[in-house]
C-alpha cells in the first residue's frame, strides 16, 4: 500500500486532503477556502502544533515530563481539559459577562482599529437581552437602540469572520449586499479551493488556449479534460474560474 503524501505546506505533517487537487491536508484546506484562497503558507496564519513526535503529553511539571499519550495541543487528556476550563485554550470559553462588557465597550468605541471579540471558528455570539445572538448585532443593538430586523449587520472592514464588533465598522444590509461583501473580500471559496472543483489551473489555462487556437469545438475539449461540456463552455467564457488570468 503506497504511503499517503504529506500536506504541501513546509510546515505541515498531516495527510493530502482525499478528493482534491490542492495537495493540502483538511486543516490547511479548510483555512484557505475560508479566506478566499489564500496560499496557507502565509505568514499571517496561525500554525497548527503538531503531534509530539513520541506520542506523550508534552506537559512538565516539577521537573518530570507527563508521561500519558497526546490527545490535542500536545497535552494528554487531563492537561487538556484542566486547560481548556482554567487556562487560554478556546477563546470562546470567555465568560457571558466577559462579552457583555466588551460587547458594551465596542458601542462605544470611537477608534478606527477593529474590536476583536473570541471566536473559534465562526463569528462571537453572545447571550444579550434574553437570547443568543450574533455580537456584532448585540453591538448594533447597544449602540443606536435599534432592532435591526430582517436586516443583517454587516462589515466595512470585511473582518467578521475573524471576531470585529466595532460600531465603527458596522452597517445594515440586506442577503444580496452581504453576498456582495464576500466576493469584495473574497472570502467565498473558489478555483481549486472549492471542493467540487473537477479542474485545476493549469488545465483551465490548457483548454483556453486550445479552444483560441479555434482547432478545437467544446465537446472536443469536453471530452479530451473528460467533463461535460457545459463546464467546458462555462470555463471558455470566463463564466467560471475568473480569477485564472
Amino acid at each position: 500500500m503506497s504511503q499517503a503524501r504529506e500536506c504541501r505546506v513546509s510546515w505541515c505533517p498531516r495527510p493530502v486532503r482525499k478528493y482534491t487537487a490542492s495537495g493540502l491536508c483538511d486543516t490547511c484546506w479548510t483555512w484557505s477556502s475560508r479566506h478566499g484562497g489564500e496560499d496557507p503558507e502565509s505568514p499571517k496564519r496561525r500554525r497548527h502544533q503538531p503531534p509530539p513526535a513520541d506520542g506523550r503529553c508534552t506537559v512538565v511539571e516539577e521537573g518530570e515530563r507527563c508521561t500519558e499519550p497526546h490527545r490535542a495541543k500536545g497535552k494528554c487528556n487531563a492537561h487538556w481539559l484542566r486547560e481548556w476550563k482554567h487556562g487560554d485554550l478556546h477563546k470562546r470559553r470567555r465568560s457571558n459577562g466577559e462579552l457583555q462588557t466588551l460587547v458594551a465597550a465596542a458601542a462605544r468605541y470611537s477608534g478606527t482599529d477593529c474590536v476583536l471579540a473570541p471566536c473559534d471558528h465562526s463569528r462571537p455570539t453572545v447571550r444579550y437581552r434574553g437570547e443568543t445572538v450574533p455580537a456584532s448585532r448585540a453591538v448594533w443593538i447597544e449602540a443606536t437602540g435599534e432592532d435591526p430586523g430582517d436586516r443583517q449587520v454587516l462589515h466595512t472592514c470585511h473582518q467578521g469572520e475573524e471576531g470585529c464588533i466595532s460600531i465603527r465598522h458596522l452597517y445594515l444590509g440586506d442577503h444580496a449586499r452581504n453576498m456582495a461583501d464576500m466576493t469584495e473580500a473574497e472570502r467565498q471559496a473558489r478555483g481549486e479551493t472549492n471542493g467540487n472543483a473537477e479542474l485545476t489551473e493549469p488545465l483551465v489555462c490548457e483548454m483556453r488556449a486550445l479552444h483560441a487556437t479555434g482547432d478545437w469545438s467544446q465537446r472536443a475539449l469536453a471530452r479530451r479534460f473528460n467533463v461535460s461540456q457545459g463546464t467546458v463552455h462555462q470555463v471558455v467564457t470566463r463564466k467560471t474560474w475568473k480569477h485564472v488570468k
